[in-house]
């Protein structure tokens, strides 16, 4: 473990500043079509991750990394605009295919699952769990106190869950309980889903300026 997220955020962060320092090189000189460029990051997730995986690290995590060393690069959306917004773009038709996945593969059967210490899981993940733990993580920020709770209530977007129920799936560790652990994971972000899709605009009028 401790050898797949370190190397795995090495990988990522170092990949993510290089490939933005490159693409600003190749665009001074004309040799990156603009046309392009918001497709810059889809060929850049693919490689990360895939490099990742082949020595054997996480390559969700480098992935995650090679955004923010993306980011870090640049300290300003200006040199890289448009590739920025055609990962938004990109983004978004991803969590289009992910909830219509999921959406196909739910049934009454399998939400039955989790049971009674599944689903109460639940409410105690999202109103406990992911609000103080990304309170926490934003002590010391500039942000008030309002949007520390917006940003809390709503956490990190995205379904790693998945990823990581499918990666302990995957180990062969869970042994009869991969089912358990799975629907329980799947309870959790369709009900996310609906709660914070719900109070979304709602929220975002009142609080945010």
């Amino acid at each position: 473990m401790l050898y797949g997220v370190s190397v795995g955020l090495a990988i990522g962060a170092i990949a993510g500043h290089a490939i933005a320092a490159a693409a600003v090189w190749l665009r001074d000189r004309d040799l990156l079509l603009a046309e392009l460029d918001g497709w810059l990051a889809v060929p850049v997730v693919l490689t990360v991750y895939g490099l990742t995986e082949l020595v054997g690290a996480y390559g969700f995590l480098a992935a995650f990394a090679s955004g923010v060393g993306f980011r870090r690069y640049e300290h300003t959306h200006e040199l890289n605009r448009r590739v920025h917004d055609g990962a938004e773009v990109v983004e978004k038709f991803a969590e289009l295919a992910v909830i219509l996945l999921i959406g196909s593969m739910l049934s009454w059967e399998g939400f039955n699952t989790p049971g009674l210490s599944g689903w109460l899981l639940v409410p105690v993940l999202l109103l406990v769990i992911r609000p103080v733990a990304v309170m926490l993580s934003m002590l010391g920020s500039d942000q008030n106190w309002k949007e520390r709770a917006f940003i809390a209530w709503f956490g990190v977007r995205g379904i790693g869950s998945l990823y990581y129920a499918a990666v302990a799936v995957g180990t062969g560790a869970l042994a009869g309980d991969a089912a358990v652990v799975v629907w329980t994971a799947l309870a959790c972000v369709v009900v996310s889903v609906f709660v914070h899709g719900v109070t979304a605009t709602p929220l975002s009028r009142r609080i945010l300026p």
